[in-house]
């Protein structure tokens, strides 16, 4: 059983938890039987996301096309699992793809998706080194890596980081005036070597009650070193 070549955040959460849990989930690869509804439904949802994204944006379909293909995407996602949760159901999920896109239609959204070389930046993964750290086996830096929604311009102007989750209820936390619907900073547990960067947070919240989604995106100003 080598050690792991990569860490995300859900090892480094579960290693300062537990290390006893890290070295059974992550190393042995040993886990709960049943998974979490918040794991089955959040997985369902994000590919609905990710389904009617590169539809629209890539793909370039109409959007009743998008949300045929996001709510089929939705349920063979969520698979044959049927966890008792009155709010995170499969159908709220399929209800919840379908708010986003009344709420945030694609063609007026004010986070569009980065395009390079002709590709939406859309499920969006990274990869950087831990400085100082060795891998015991390689010699090679342990790699920091993880992944998010999408990549995208925000008012036409910075690089953002989008991020979707599911939630029970919607909620408002408290800011200065004028940002009321902005929830405090979150750099989602990325390593202290990127506290250099300029970081600033945006979310935007559906107000229905049940199913709820929320958009967190943590926006930066993207450079180097």
């Amino acid at each position: 059983m080598p050690f792991p070549a990569v860490i995300d955040n859900t090892m480094r959460k579960s290693f300062v938890a537990c290390p006893q849990k890290f070295w059974r989930s992550h190393i042995q690869n040993l886990y709960p039987k049943n998974r979490s509804i918040h794991l089955i439904a959040g997985g369902a949802y994000a590919k609905g996301l990710e389904t009617y994204r590169r539809d629209y944006y890539q793909h370039k379909l109409p959007k009743d096309t998008c949300l045929r293909n996001a709510v089929v995407a939705c349920i063979a996602e969520w698979g044959d699992n049927s966890p008792e949760d009155d709010y995170k159901s499969l159908e709220n999920m399929c209800l919840a793809i379908e708010e986003h896109f009344r709420i945030w239609p694609p063609e007026s959204d004010f986070v569009q998706p980065y395009v390079s070389n002709g590709k939406a930046a859309i499920e969006f993964t990274f990869a950087i080194p831990i400085p100082g750290t060795r891998h015991p086996d390689t010699g090679d830096p342990v790699l920091y890596a993880g992944r998010f929604d999408m990549l995208g311009i925000y008012q036409n102007s910075s690089l953002v980081v989008v991020d979707d989750k599911t939630q029970r209820q919607w909620v408002r936390r408290g800011l200065p005036s004028g940002t009321s619907n902005l929830s405090s900073p979150d750099t989602a547990g990325l390593p202290a070597s990127m506290d250099t960067r300029s970081w600033a947070h945006l979310s935007r919240v559906c107000a229905s009650s049940k199913p709820s989604s929320s958009r967190k995106s943590l926006y930066f100003n993207v450079t180097t070193g």
